[in-house]
């Protein structure tokens, strides 16, 4: 079976439920997403979260050893939105803090997109998305999925 990775969702926040409800309730209208909106419905995933549960590790590390990832979920995730510029200007800005940890979560677009998998970021964003395109689902979750180029004459 295929692997669903969801990074951010805390033990025990009613919070994380509800949006992964949402999100779900949106996928199940959405054809060719019915088994991935069943599945988060029922949160058949892969959970990592580094403020709840810091010895399962990085989710993005996670992602880049499977293969058999079918979707990412990534609910309140910090840093997505940080630029390379930033990090280069304050690079405290990725250190191994756990409730704001940050070490790779400006290239959880990039690693998604390049792969064809497709990512749900509930809460910050990407700060670009020019390779993908973006859905909105309810709120501040979107869905990213890869740009597929149009064929031509």
């Amino acid at each position: 079976m295929s692997r669903i990775i969801c990074i951010g969702r805390q033990t025990g926040s009613d919070d994380d439920a509800r949006a992964l409800k949402y999100i779900a309730e949106w996928l199940a209208k959405r054809p060719g997403y019915e088994a991935l909106a069943a599945r988060l419905k029922t949160e058949d995933m892969d959970i990592y979260d580094m403020s709840t549960l810091p010895k399962k590790g990085d989710g993005i590390k996670a992602l880049l050893r499977y293969r058999d990832v079918k979707a990412v979920v990534a609910l309140h995730i910090f840093g997505i939105d940080f630029t390379v510029g930033q990090i280069q200007r304050n690079p405290r800005l990725v250190t191994h803090g756990w409730d704001l940890y940050t070490r790779m979560n400006h290239t959880l677009l990039d690693i998604c997109m390049d792969r064809k998998i497709p990512l749900i970021a509930w809460g910050d964003q990407p700060y670009r998305w020019d390779r993908s395109n973006r859905s909105q689902i309810v709120g501040s979750a979107y869905l990213y999925e890869r740009k597929i180029k149009a064929a031509h004459a």
